[in-house]
């Protein structure tokens, strides 16, 4: 790769890249990135989104913990809906979506749900959105946290959840 600034040959390294492009702060690329060594410019090769955005979905979908703010915003852009759409499905407000959104409320249970099965139906497979279901019902029913979090998410080029973190292809 080519230094965009010096245009000489970049070199290859291996390390973590916080991918706040994704529009998440807590998202963050592990494997080769590309530093100039004349000024010092580190670059990261992107993950294709087709694979990207169903990694961070499942990952989303499946979390014990309530979503957050940010988490919402992701999933509905990556829906391509609007906070209006969103309000309508759900029958909230569009000023309430936006303060979910912007972290100034929290979801409900009971929505936090709704909006879930049907993130999982639009952006997954129908195997993957039944999977979910699954999972969706033992999470409301037993695992269910109303805290929300910002854990580190880490992707790999294998693009799989390990544990509380997602694993992504390197």
């Amino acid at each position: 790769m080519i230094c965009p600034k010096c245009e000489i040959e970049m070199n290859k390294i291996q390390g973590n890249y916080h991918f706040t492009e994704c529009g998440l702060d807590n998202v963050y690329l592990k494997g080769a990135l590309f530093k100039c060594s004349e000024c010092g410019l580190e670059l990261a090769l992107f993950p294709n989104p087709e694979e990207f955005i169903p990694a961070l979905t499942k990952f989303f979908v499946r979390q014990k913990e309530r979503l957050n703010g940010s988490q919402i915003l992701f999933l509905r852009k990556a829906m391509g809906q609007t906070g209006s759409a969103l309000a309508d499905f759900l029958g909230k407000s569009r000023v309430e979506i936006s303060r979910w959104e912007n972290g100034r409320a929290f979801i409900s249970p009971h929505l936090d749900m709704k909006f879930r099965s049907e993130v999982a139906k639009k952006l997954l497979s129908e195997q993957e959105a039944r999977e979910v279901e699954v999972a969706l019902g033992d999470i409301f029913l037993h695992r269910y946290e109303e805290t929300t979090t910002m854990q580190k998410i880490t992707l790999t080029q294998s693009w799989s959840v390990v544990g509380s973190e997602l694993a992504v292809p390197a």
